[in-house]
């Protein structure tokens, strides 16, 4: 399971797009471009979540719990993405209100761009892997393809943030002279990049590693879960390939 996901995980790291972010290639209307997809890419993954959650909860109401580590890891990490902290949530630090600061903060709507252009081919694909694996997956099969996600994103929001901080320095970076209020609206538009790379490699990604490795009781669960981690590592390879080609870093 860790091999697979290793192996998947450097695929993506090794892909053209990356060293666009971090060599500062892409144009300014690229970026916003691009962050306005990824941001459609990313709108299911709540949904995931709360999918793992319920079919844990089935399969453990049915007499299977060594699935509580699995539900307990997935519950947890869909509070941190609505901002719920002992039961209250706090809607500033809901990760949707950091996505739609961090994208402000480049003049890019992104809720609005989304919904006025045709979605991209690899995010059709993509949305429709995880309406597929909410109607019809397993917990281990959701929870590969969560935990792909999460092992995957402190390496590509690094590199998507150095491509931000570098074109965008007058939303992201902070400047001698800054007022206060700038510094504190500089910091909030960083906190959806920033947090998400160290929570997601210090914490999501280990804890649910270290949740499956005691929920896996079988060969078949495995599989399940390796099945999920492919489906999700294609259709986000399938996302920066697309747009790689449309950006003209490769044929």
């Amino acid at each position: 399971m860790r091999e697979c996901a290793r192996s998947a995980r450097a695929d993506l790291q090794k892909h053209p797009m990356m060293a666009a972010f971090t060599q500062g290639t892409l144009s300014n209307e690229q970026l916003c471009e691009f962050v306005a997809s990824r941001y459609e890419a990313a709108i299911g993954f709540v949904d995931l979540l709360r999918a793992c959650v319920e079919k844990s909860t089935e399969q453990i109401e049915t007499g299977n719990t060594h699935l509580i580590p699995l539900l307990r890891e997935a519950q947890h990490n869909l509070d941190d993405e609505l901002g719920i902290a002992n039961g209250v949530q706090c809607v500033e630090a809901n990760h949707e209100t950091w996505r739609i600061k961090c994208y402000g903060s480049m003049g890019v709507d992104a809720v609005a761009a989304v919904t006025g252009i045709i979605p991209c081919t690899a995010n059709l694909l993509n949305l429709g892997t995880a309406g597929w694996l909410k109607r019809f997956g397993t917990p281990f099969q959701i929870a590969g393809a969560i935990l792909f996600i999460e092992l995957m994103v402190p390496h590509e929001f690094d590199c998507i943030r150095s491509a931000l901080y570098r074109a965008f320095p007058e939303s992201f970076v902070d400047k001698p002279g800054d007022h206060t209020e700038t510094l504190a609206r500089k910091a909030e538009a960083r906190q959806y990049l920033d947090k998400h790379i160290l929570t997601d490699a210090r914490h999501h990604g280990p804890d649910l590693l270290d949740a499956l490795d005691e929920a896996v009781q079988t060969h078949e669960q495995l599989e399940q879960v390796l099945s999920g981690i492919r489906l999700m590592a294609g259709g986000r390879l399938e996302f920066y390939n697309e747009h790689a080609r449309q950006f003209g870093i490769m044929d």
